[in-house]
Order: C-alpha cells, then structure tokens, then sequence
C-alpha cells in the first residue's frame, strides 16, 4: 500500500492489479482525495493517470524491477554519474599512474579528496555538459515551436555562454540570458582545455567548425547529452566539431553517444563493425542531418 501523498517524481511506481509499472515525472496537489500524475510507462511511452484513495491499496514504490526503456531515471542517472567521475578523477586529472599510486597507492583514488578547494569539486567537463545539454533542450524546443532550426549552431551558442562564464571574451555577440548562465557556482574556472578555450574565442559565427586538427577528449567528454535526442551520433559528432576539427576527435564523440543511446533504449544487439573499405573508416563522416533539424550537410571534413 502507497499513501497517495508520498508519491514523488523519479519514484517508479508498480500497481498490483495489472503488474504495469510507471515512472513518475510529475505529481498534482492532492484535491478531493485523488492526484494528477504524469510519468512514463515500462514501453517508453507517456502517460497521464489520477489516481485516488481507492488505489492506494494497488500501489507500491519499487526499486527492484527491470529496466524500462527509455526511462527518464537513466537520463538523470547517466548524467549524474558522469558529474560523479568527474569529482572522483579531478583531484588526479593532472597525474600520470606513477604519481597516482605514490599519493593513493596501487588501487588509485577510490574516494572523494578535495580539489580546487571542496571535496567533490566537478572541472570543466561537467560544466560543458551542462552547457550542452542546455543548448540541446533549446534547439529541440525551437525546432518544435518553430518548424526550423540548426542544432549544432544552437549548441555553440550555449557554449560560447560557458565561455563568457570562465571569464573570457567570444568573437561574436553572446546571450546571457538562461538559467545555467546565472548560476555563479558554475562560473568557477576549473583547469578548461585549452583547445576548447582557444576554438571558441576564435568562433564567428555560430555553428561555425574548428579550424583545428585537434583530436583530443574535449569533444567525447560533454555529448552524453546528445544520447537522449534523435540522431544522437549526428548530434554528437556536430557538437564536437565545434572546437576539434580531427574526424578522431569528433567521430568519437559520435560513437560515444550512440553507444549509450542504444544502452538506454534496451538494445542488446549490436551492428558489425564498419570494414576497412567503408565510407565512415576511409573518408570521414559518413552521417545526414535529419532535415527536421538541419538543412545543411556537415562542415566538418578529415583533416591530413
């Protein structure tokens, strides 16, 4: 039995009668002894129900259950983890092995230590998440309100915001409005790579690719965010491209967020890997835009 008043959001929900499980997302106030509840049920799909006092003998908060697809839990959980990682390795980001095992022995670090002044301390890489994801909510609801968009330049924008937030200075005209530019903890300037800082400033026009060859982890550590939209690889491998011009840095990327887009839509098979002959191995990008998000092919084309 479940008292109606202690259902909460991300609390995932069984009834009895039908075995059916719902995620909740979002709870109404209690009016006449029934609430309003929205959520998603165990196919991924939405779902509005109200519930009543003569449910409450049905239902019961579990935690034990199969995973759902598409389960806006993992959402939140994928992003928190990596907020997580990032605290655990921040305080060793600067380290090779050796050092690491003369301060922390040969397990490595397995707890939190302080860093940059605070135990749990997140660096540049949560922060560009962050960023990211922002920029990836307003391209989805701007293509929906509006019938017309191009992600990857409503993702430079986002990230030009971060930029304004380490204290440097962008090329073009920047907004700075939102609620993720206005919080000052995350102004805090936290070792940022010097490829990504160095892409941006140089950046004219939004949507603008690198004119770098980088191909470092810049580009693979902020599109986890990209796993819970279309096209996630697309989005991904645009989104990178933005400060690392090597098709390594951002076809990784790509193939980052589609991994854990097919891990958080419950796909246990996998496609053979492209052979040695293939367009993607031979000649770069091998990805289309959707024309729902974008009307133009990507910049973005291998370096030699």
């Amino acid at each position: 039995m479940l008292a109606l008043e202690r259902i909460q959001p991300w609390m995932l929900l069984r009834d009895s009668r039908c075995g059916t499980l719902l995620r909740v997302l979002r709870v109404g106030p209690l009016l006449a002894g029934s609430i309003a509840v929205d959520g998603q049920d165990q196919l991924g799909n939405p779902a509005e129900i109200t519930l009543s006092r003569s449910d409450e003998a049905h239902l019961q908060a579990v935690d034990d259950a199969p995973r759902l697809k598409r389960d806006p839990a993992a959402v939140l959980g994928c992003l928190l983890g990596g907020a997580v990682g990032d605290a655990l390795g921040a305080p060793v980001e600067f380290l090779h092995r050796a050092g690491i095992e003369r301060q922390f022995g040969t397990r490595g670090i397995v707890d939190f230590v302080p860093a940059y002044g605070q135990l749990g301390a997140i660096t540049d890489d949560t922060q560009m998440m962050l960023f990211t994801a922002e920029g990836l909510l307003r391209a989805w609801v701007r293509g929906v309100s509006r019938g017309v968009c191009h992600p990857p330049s409503v993702i430079h924008h986002a990230l030009l915001r971060w930029l304004l937030t380490q204290g440097e200075r962008a090329a073009t005209e920047v907004g700075r409005d939102g609620w993720l530019f206005g919080e000052r903890r995350l102004w805090s300037r936290r070792a940022p790579g010097n490829t990504c800082l160095a892409a941006l400033r140089a950046s004219r026009h939004f949507g603008e690719p690198a004119g770098n060859a980088s191909k470092g982890c810049g580009g693979v550590m902020r599109v986890a965010p990209c796993a819970f939209f279309p096209n996630p690889f697309a989005k991904a491998a645009d989104s990178a491209c933005l400060t690392h011009g090597h098709p390594t840095g951002y076809l990784a990327a790509g193939l980052f967020a589609d991994i854990l887009a097919r891990l958080w839509k419950g796909r246990t098979r996998w496609p053979p890997p492209p052979g040695p002959a293939s367009p993607r191995m031979a000649g770069g990008p091998a990805w289309k835009r959707p024309a729902a998000w974008s009307g133009t092919s990507s910049r973005c084309t291998p370096k030699t």
